[in-house]
């Protein structure tokens, strides 16, 4: 399966993705890294196989997808929660668009408690599910504790997590806890995103399983709804973005593997807007400037996040790109023209193309007069590349039948999707 022209490690995507997930709120910063690096050494401790431990690791490290996708509040998170439903979510999720479905399975159970396992019938999937299970409860009771503090809640820990084994826990993985518990650097370790992180990256295990772009694709997918239906504002945008900039990326002699980065590209452009609170997206009328200070930040924020696997830096580019300008007057990075690819180039015609065309909470598409107006603007305030307006101007019907066609798809999908969820539960 893999593409011979781009592959890429798959842990470094999850990474990315992990460390997104972050921006959305202070309550769950270096979560699913920590719950990973617990699940790592619990798995170590238990003698889990390879593949069950790379298994593990990789469902940890996204095992809380399900509150983000439904912009639920952190009660799912809390210890003392009996709710599964953002667990169910994320297996739906994961299931459709990840490549391991043994991953899938394992985000569905993680919140199934010990005592309640004889009801269901999958088995070493339960197994595993349960060590997730303990290492995101046991990172519940963390409670932001720096280094300084650490240790003198360890004891409150251990007590708290032993008098529910063999109820809530897995007993086994519980004794695993008392062995590990004892090891100070352990606990150091959870207070440290960067020493994870050193960890994690030099670990041949879960380095050594590469994706291609199909796949790379499919996940792309799952985190563009992720980013839009956060608001009613943006619901379905990265998904019009993304089929705009892919037809301009072959209109301008782009090859195929470059018209599925830029697919991507157009999927990932708005993963900074994770950083953005939902009162400042989904705010009607104009933004006042500290909210709209605010607002700016999110291509920085795609810049980073994407910045942390190298493999992806041409898509990093293309994605974060998209609101400088050639004049050297956009943000983040104030870059000029020589600066800008025609990938960047590219994103920003496709992002403003597809704001301009679509439907808003708060306003009607704009007729094709306004739209070509507004670009003919743009361009003598250089702000485009006039080649690139030029041929969505000389095709505009398609163009816009492109752009209407992926987002009533992702509608479609959206609703079918939270039929599905509904059934299940």
């Amino acid at each position: 399966m893999e593409n011979k022209e781009y592959s890429i490690s798959l842990y470094k995507i999850l990474k990315s993705f992990s460390s997104a997930m972050d921006l959305i709120s202070t309550e769950v910063v270096g979560h699913h890294k920590k719950v990973a690096y617990v699940c790592y050494v619990l798995g170590l401790e238990l003698g889990l196989k390879p593949l069950e431990l790379k298994d593990l690791i990789f469902a940890a490290l996204i095992h809380d997808i399900g509150v983000f996708y439904l912009d639920q509040n952190f009660s799912d998170l809390a210890f003392d929660s009996r709710s599964n439903l953002h667990a169910e979510v994320g297996y739906q999720l994961s299931r459709d668009y990840f490549p391991s479905k043994r991953v899938a399975k394992i985000i569905k159970y993680h919140h199934v408690e010990w005592s309640e396992q004889g009801q269901l019938d999958e088995g070493d999937i339960l197994y595993i599910s349960s060590i997730l299970f303990l290492a995101d409860r046991i990172c519940t009771l963390l409670n932001g504790n720096d280094g300084r503090e650490i240790l003198n809640r360890v004891s409150f820990i251990v007590e708290k997590i032993n008098s529910l084994a063999g109820q809530r826990f897995y007993p086994p993985a519980v004794e695993a806890f008392n062995k590990v518990a004892d090891r100070e650097y352990f606990w150091l370790d959870l207070t440290s995103n960067q020493e994870i992180t050193r960890k994690f990256d030099s670990l041949e295990l879960i380095n050594q399983e590469y994706i291609d772009l199909d796949i790379l694709l499919d996940i792309s997918q799952l985190i563009s709804y992720i980013i839009d239906f956060r608001s009613p504002f943006t619901a379905t945008h990265s998904m019009g973005v993304a089929a705009v900039s892919e037809k301009l990326a072959a209109d301008t002699g782009y090859g195929g593997s470059e018209c599925k980065m830029m697919r991507i590209a157009g999927y990932l452009h708005d993963i900074g807007k994770l950083a953005v609170p939902l009162a400042i997206l989904n705010k009607p009328g104009k933004l006042k400037k500290n909210e709209w200070q605010i607002m700016k930040t999110h291509t920085y924020y795609t810049y980073r996040v994407l910045a942390q696997a190298e493999e992806l830096s041409v898509i990093r580019d293309w994605a974060a790109f998209h609101h400088e300008t050639l004049k050297g007057d956009g943000y983040p990075f104030h870059l000029k023209a020589g600066q800008l690819s025609r990938g960047s180039r590219i994103m920003a015609v496709a992002d403003v193309f597809t704001a301009l065309t679509e439907d808003r909470p708060y306003r009607d598409s704009m007729s094709r007069e306004k739209v070509l107006e507004i670009l003919a603007e743009m361009l003598s305030n250089q702000k485009l590349d006039q080649d690139i307006v030029a041929i969505v101007r000389d095709s505009y019907s398609e163009y816009s039948s492109i752009r209407s066609q992926a987002q009533l798809k992702a509608i479609k999908h959206y609703n079918e999707f939270k039929q599905r969820i509904n059934k299940s539960l």
